[in-house]
């Protein structure tokens, strides 16, 4: 058993090798000289004792503080073991189920996950120039049509349709398109980089390409109009345009053409030279040229002719007459829309009406000083 010793003031004990008290410092033989000197020590001690209590408090301040940092650690740990942690790229897209919505988080970044619900990680769409997607919302029914370049993540509601890539076109083409919900068409001409929308479906055509001498006839499936376009030029057709494309009619100074308009009922004659076109009503009948001897001539008379005479326009050669000679051959003419008879003498280019009606070409009787007829 250790021997030990008490010290007289605070009754510490303490051992026999120490020649202090451990508490309040007196030596192993000190003794106080009267019972007031004992209470005065006493008094003293307190004190002190009050005085180093706080210290040792505040040191004790940094060793709470690491005790909660170390427990703040562990519950970090005992989260990350129970949540886990992603970390998501700049093309990853974090979907997550709740109990009635759903949730996305977009990369890059760190996410905590909640094992509870379900989960999963999609990658983003890259998109390039001529790229497209299809996509369609699973909560209102609503499609769109995304186009590149882009990174592209869907919406928490959405899918993907499909996918494709866009047409280029050059200056000599368009593209006819077609809504199939409304059924409505346009026409979009180049150059562009065509991208359909979530409903459209597109035909790539060639412009037509017209000489100076083409034209092309068009007409309006929607509205029944018709019009004419003529060269030189690239034409593109509207959404609802019907064309036939043609060539222009070319008449010599000798030549016409009996014109009838179908829209209106009337009729006239174009003469050479030229490069005629028809207009987008117009039928039309070309005559040849025929020429006339140097003997011919022209008198004129009327006459009037039953209107169930009258017969269909016809088209008549120009006559053409030298005026060197002497005119002894004649033709007939009669207007079908008057009934008006004339006679025509050479020489002369005789270009008939729109209702003319001309007879064979006639000899005129050659009479001497002694003849009669």
């Amino acid at each position: 058993m250790a021997v030990t010793w008490s010290c007289k003031l605070c009754m510490q004990r303490n051992s026999m090798d120490s020649d202090q008290c451990i508490t309040c410092g007196r030596r192993a033989d000190w003794k106080p000289r009267s019972e007031g000197e004992m209470e005065v020590y006493r008094r003293k001690d307190v004190a002190v004792q009050r005085a180093v209590r706080p210290a040792r408090e505040d040191a004790d301040v940094p060793r709470s503080d690491a005790i909660q940092s170390a427990l703040s650690i562990l519950l970090q740990i005992l989260m990350t073991m129970m949540c886990p942690v992603r970390f998501l790229r700049m093309d990853e897209q974090l979907r997550v189920q709740h109990l009635t919505t759903i949730t996305v988080v977009n990369g890059p970044g760190l996410v905590w996950i909640n094992p509870f619900k379900s989960y999963h990680i999609t990658k983003a769409v890259t998109l390039g120039v001529l790229d497209y997607v299809r996509v369609r919302d699973t909560m209102d029914g609503s499609e769109r049509a995304v186009r590149g370049p882009r990174l592209f993540f869907l919406g928490p509601y959405e899918k993907l349709e499909g996918a494709g890539q866009g047409v280029s076109l050059t200056s000599m083409q368009y593209v006819l398109i077609q809504d199939k919900q409304t059924g409505e068409r346009k026409v979009q001409r180049g150059p562009l980089i065509w991208i359909p929308g979530p409903r459209e479906e597109g035909k790539v055509m060639n412009g037509v390409r017209l000489n100076s001498t083409e034209y092309v006839s068009v007409e309006d499936s929607l509205t029944g109009a018709r019009r004419v376009e003529k060269g030189p030029c690239i034409w593109f057709p509207g959404p609802y345009e019907e064309w036939e494309q043609g060539s222009g009619v070319w008449l010599s100074s000798t030549e016409f053409v009996t014109v009838q308009n179908t829209l209106s009922g009337d009729k006239r004659v174009d003469k050479g030279p030229c490069v005629w076109f028809p207009g987008p009503y117009d039928q039309w009948t070309k005559g040849a040229s025929a020429s006339l001897t140097c003997t011919q001539q022209l008198h004129q008379s009327v006459i009037r002719l039953p209107r169930r005479l009258a017969v269909s326009l016809r088209t008549l050669a120009a006559i053409s007459v030298s005026k060197r000679q002497l005119a002894l051959r004649y033709i007939t003419v009669v207007n079908k829309l008057t009934g008006a008879s004339s006679m025509v003498k050479g020489p002369c280019i005789w270009f008939p009406g729109p209702y003319d009606s001309a007879s064979a070409v006639k000899e005129a009787i050659v009479l001497q000083d002694d003849e009669y007829v």
